[in-house]
């Protein structure tokens, strides 16, 4: 019987540290899931706050699992995961994270329908307290190869993952796009027109934080997918560019000259970049006059 066939287990992991505040959320969007064929296991750092309580509370459910020792961060964890694993189709889901609804079902039918697929879908920001910021924005590159999928809402072969290795662990914030651009090829991509998750920015979340070292990550997958004839090095340049902007835009360390530089240079070196550089100076200056708080109230309407 082939997997089209049956019912495909889901593996997830979800890394954690620290987080007590919304895990219990993120375990109830997986284990309340409409598609029963799952295993779900957290890889625990060594939580000091009130998690490891949360977790116990869930003990009875026999698809759910969990360990707590200290790591190396958020790769090793994923890692750790994997090696645990026994699915067909694999995610990880971080702790401040949440499914959708009947995300897991959806998965299932297009891996149904195409077969061993990277089956991605939309998802949904929203806040410290659950409120809804709108769906984010970034789907494949209009320029490039080098993917910018939202990751908690991108489901692997298990397969492939294991073959590649896992996440790299050198990685700390660009693991998702890294472990995507040596599986894509390897696969077809199917996308589901769906919300399947919810990514929740908070004031100590990496998104939001998003340091100097999320751009450097970056750059390091897009001179990978040139090596491996992915993209080419003008390509790839642009996307370094466009990311560079959005991180001077929205991150912590805002600095709108260094932005409107590099998008120049991804206009200059390819001009059909511009609409992608407008787009981001256009969102970066007016979340620059509104302020935060009103941003996020203003997006909610513009990317319903």
């Amino acid at each position: 019987m082939t997997s089209q066939c049956r019912e495909p287990l889901v593996s997830i992991v979800t890394p954690s540290f620290n987080q007590g505040r919304f895990i219990r959320a993120t375990i109830e969007s997986v284990l309340g899931q409409d598609y029963p064929h799952i295993e779900y296991w957290v890889i625990d750092g060594g939580s000091t706050d009130e998690t490891l309580n949360v977790l116990r509370s869930f003990e009875a459910d026999p698809r759910f699992h969990w360990i707590s020792e200290p790591d190396r961060g958020q790769s090793h964890a994923i890692n750790k995961g994997l090696a645990r694993c026994r699915g067909e189709i694999f995610n990880w889901l971080c702790s401040d994270d949440c499914l959708t609804p009947g995300a897991l079902r959806l998965v299932v039918e297009a891996w149904r329908a195409a077969g061993p697929s990277l089956i991605y879908g939309y998802t949904r920001y929203i806040d410290e307290t659950g409120k809804d910021l709108g769906r984010y924005a970034k789907g494949k590159p209009a320029v490039s190869g080098v993917y910018c999928m939202p990751q908690p809402s991108v489901f692997l072969p298990l397969k492939a993952v294991q073959e590649a290795g896992g996440v790299d662990e050198t990685f700390h914030y660009a693991m998702d796009l890294d472990l995507w651009s040596r599986i894509m090829g390897l696969y077809p991509a199917v996308h589901v027109p769906y919300d399947l998750s919810l990514y929740r920015l908070h004031d100590s979340s990496k998104t939001v934080i998003q340091t100097l070292e999320f751009l450097r990550d970056f750059e390091r997958v897009a001179i990978q997918a040139v090596r491996s004839g992915q993209v080419n090095s003008i390509e790839a340049q642009c996307e370094v560019d466009l990311f560079a902007s959005v991180v001077y835009t929205t991150s912590k360390q805002k600095d709108l000259c260094k932005a409107v530089r590099h998008a120049l240079r991804s206009i200059i070196r390819n001009p059909f970049t511009l609409p992608d550089a407008v787009i981001i100076l256009v969102k970066g200056l007016t979340r620059h006059l509104v302020g935060d708080h009103n941003w996020a109230t203003l997006r909610r309407h513009l990317i319903p």
